[in-house]
Parts: structure tokens; C-alpha cells; sequence
């Protein structure tokens, strides 16, 4: 009697037990199974969903995605990756004099009988009235460094916009015969300015001398750069700080001479 009341409990428990165990796993079981969880969406759908939900977040929230290169932000490193390039030394002339006649090899005239001075004069009138046999131009002219505007081609003077002696100070002290001619008659670095304007800015770097209108200092400073960098002449410490303060200046990519002169006489 005894061991069927043992047995009979033991077995009364052990049934408690399964039952207790399938109440535990369907708990937990329960409301993942695959009758209640809705099916994964398909890769493409999944996409959908995605960019609706990107669309539908707050502007704010969507401007602070980090690190979102833009076309400004290349620009601008470029314009101080080309500084950052610069040789940076101590203006010195080698102990080789200045003479401007070392520099001024100056070309004749071409096959249309123009000289360097007519093909400036020439390349940047906003206007051109008439022009000699000679090439002698009648016309209108911006001096983009003091944003004056000329009718008369004797008022203006084609300024090295690094001046020779500049560059002499800079390193081209070293250079050949040769390499002064090749400067000293490049079109890319010389520009018809008023004849105040080239007298005010005389051999000055840009560390004595910006111009007056802050609105060409940004075209002034890469322009300065780019020379520099053609010719591997180096800057000072001041020059620098210098050009790095007129890089700020910069609100776009580098517009072409003709482009700037343009956008500036429209102003």
C-alpha cells in the first residue's frame, strides 16, 4: 500500500513537472512564432523602406550626418593644399645684386606685329574700338587690382603680378638667361593694371601690399600661388600668413582671368 501511494505521487509530480515545462516554453516561445512574426521584407523593399524613412526624418536630423564631403570643402583644401606646397625660406638674393636688366628680355613683335604689351592689352579690353596695323588698340580697360576702368591704353602698365625683383628674392637669383626671359615674358603672370596701382604695389609681396578691394583678393592670392609654384620660387613666413588670410576670402573654384575680369566689370 505504501509503494503504490509513493509511486503514485511520484508519478502525479513528475506529470506537474511537464506540464510546468511546456507552460514555461510556450511563455516564451509564443510570441515569436512564425504565426505572429511578420515576414522579412524582400531586399528591394527593404530599400524602399529604408529611403522613406530618410525622407521622412527631420531636416536637422538629416544635416548631422558627419563627415559629408561637399564641392566647397575640395576647393578649399586645394586652394591650401597649393599653399602648403610652397618652399617657405627667408627672402635672400644669394648675394647676387638685382638688375632689372638680367630681366628684361623682352620678345619683338610677333607675325601680326604685336608686341608683349599690345597682346595684353589686347587679351584683356572689356572693349575694343579699333586697332593699328601696329596693334595699337583704341578700347576700355578694368585695372582688376583697383577695379578703375581706363579709355586710354598709355594710362595702364603691364604689371609682373610677382614682380621680377620679387622673384629674384624668392630664388630666381639662381635661374639662367634663359629662365629670366621665359618669366619675365610670360603672358600667364602679367596682367594691364592702372599706373597707380602698379606703382603702389611696386616688388611688394602680399604681406606689404593686398589690393584695395577685398573682392579680388581671393583671385590675387591664387594667381600669387599658382606663379609660385610654376616657377619654384619660395615664400616667406609673412607672405604666408598673408596669403592664407586671403584664401578666406575665397567663396568658389577658380574662375579663368577672362571670366573674373568679366563678373567684375558687371558689378
Amino acid at each position: 500500500m505504501r509503494r503504490s501511494t509513493t509511486e503514485r505521487r511520484w508519478r502525479i509530480g513528475i506529470a506537474f513537472a511537464i506540464v510546468l515545462t511546456v507552460a514555461l516554453v510556450a511563455a516564451i516561445v509564443g510570441p515569436n512564432s512564425s504565426d505572429d512574426v511578420e515576414p522579412l521584407p524582400e531586399p528591394a523593399a527593404a530599400l524602399e523602406i529604408q529611403q522613406a524613412q530618410v525622407e521622412a526624418a527631420p531636416a536637422d536630423e538629416q544635416a548631422e550626418k558627419p563627415d559629408d564631403p561637399s564641392p566647397e570643402s575640395g576647393w578649399r583644401l586645394d586652394d591650401r593644399a597649393a599653399l602648403d606646397a610652397l618652399t617657405v625660406a627667408a627672402e635672400s638674393d644669394g648675394g647676387v645684386r638685382y638688375d632689372r636688366d638680367d630681366y628684361d628680355h623682352y620678345l619683338g613683335r610677333d607675325e601680326n606685329g604685336c608686341n608683349l604689351r599690345d597682346r595684353i592689352l589686347l587679351s584683356e579690353a572689356i572693349r575694343v574700338l579699333s586697332v593699328t596695323d601696329r596693334c595699337d588698340a583704341e578700347g576700355e580697360w578694368l585695372s582688376w587690382l583697383d577695379g578703375e576702368y581706363l579709355s586710354d591704353e598709355g594710362d595702364l602698365e603691364i604689371d609682373h603680378l610677382v614682380a621680377l625683383a620679387e622673384a629674384h628674392r624668392s630664388g630666381a637669383w639662381r635661374w639662367t638667361e634663359k629662365q629670366r626671359r621665359e618669366f619675365s615674358n610670360d603672358e600667364a603672370t602679367l596682367s594691364a593694371v592702372s599706373r597707380s596701382a602698379n606703382r603702389a604695389k611696386s616688388d611688394h609681396d602680399p604681406a606689404g601690399w593686398r589690393p584695395p578691394a577685398e573682392s579680388v583678393w581671393c583671385r590675387y592670392a591664387r594667381e600669387w600661388i599658382a606663379i609660385k609654384r610654376k616657377y619654384d620660387l619660395a615664400v616667406d613666413r609673412a607672405e604666408v600668413g598673408a596669403l592664407s588670410a586671403m584664401l578666406d576670402s575665397c567663396t568658389g573654384p577658380p574662375l579663368d582671368n577672362s571670366a573674373q575680369n568679366s563678373r567684375t566689370s558687371a558689378d
